[in-house]
């Protein structure tokens, strides 16, 4: 099951490292949303640009951290050996409960 990590590397590593250096990208990231850049032939647009990608980069960052947590979870269990798919859901697990009281 390599479905969310086909070259086999360790992302919990990578993500360790990128919640680690979280403080220093948000600074990274301030320092190039307030300088504009001053070698292109028009300011405005390169800036506007920057904007949108140095403001979408956060949240983005989350969602793809909080993914590969995921996805990489689930594939360790399962290269453990744990039966994912073959145990009852917390629902009819509950609704057995109320039944029969075990």
């Amino acid at each position: 099951m390599k479905i969310s990590n086909p070259l086999g590397l360790d992302l919990f590593g990578v993500i360790l490292f990128l919640v680690e250096n979280v403080p220093y990208l948000v600074a990274g990231l301030v320092v190039l949303l307030i300088f504009p850049s001053f070698a292109s032939k028009d300011p405005k647009r390169s800036l506007a640009v920057r904007r949108t990608l140095v403001i979408a980069f956060i949240p983005a960052l989350i969602a793809i951290i909080s993914f590969s947590v995921f996805a990489c979870s689930w594939e360790d269990a399962y290269a453990r050996g744990y039966q994912i798919f073959s145990q009852p859901s917390l629902r009819s697990m509950l609704e057995s409960y109320i039944e029969t009281g075990d």
